[in-house]
């Protein structure tokens, strides 16, 4: 007998949470049927920064060659967002916080890319380093503040009950 999948919940490490329509959980791990090694030589940790609101900022070099000595340049800067610190850090009502904190679970991750196309290979480095400097320079300071947390947790909420409550328009 085949039971009805009712949820599935991605934890960390590639594993997901299964449950079953009898209500029964299992955990099931994906990673051997992932190419996670192709993922990280496709990023490189490249700078980690703690910023003053106690948030930790990873900038990762996701460069790839598209032809010949040309490459595509690539930053991407990703940010873990503890949940419950963010909310706690609001002045939201019990029960739109346990609402979040049930949607979004322990964290919400930040990411954004910046990229330039069609740089040739002797440019490479300078081009990525003046793509970090530029996001270091005009970004630190919105990500630092003492209220991104909450305030993203809270667009990041709103982003998900909207597509959860979105329907293609024909």
């Amino acid at each position: 007998m085949y039971l009805a999948v009712k949820k599935v919940k991605p934890v960390d490490g590639y594993k997901l949470i299964i449950t079953f329509e009898n209500q029964e959980k299992r955990c099931f791990d994906v990673s051997p049927y992932l190419e996670i090694g192709k993922r990280k030589k496709m990023e490189q940790l490249v700078k980690t920064i703690s910023l003053e609101n106690n948030l930790t900022l990873e900038l990762f070099d996701a460069s790839k060659k598209i032809a010949g000595d040309r490459w595509q340049v690539t930053l991407v800067a990703r940010m873990a967002v503890p949940v419950d610190e963010a909310i706690s850090k609001t002045r939201l009502d019990p029960a739109k916080a346990a609402e979040i904190r049930q949607v979004l679970e322990n964290t919400a991750i930040y990411e954004t890319k910046k990229q330039r196309n069609f740089i040739d290979n002797r440019e490479k480095a300078a081009v990525f380093d003046q793509l970090m400097d530029t996001f270091l320079t005009y970004s630190r300071p919105y990500l630092s503040h003492p209220d991104f947390a909450g305030r993203f947790v809270l667009k990041t909420f709103n982003d998900r009950q909207k597509q959860r409550f979105s329907y293609p328009k024909k």
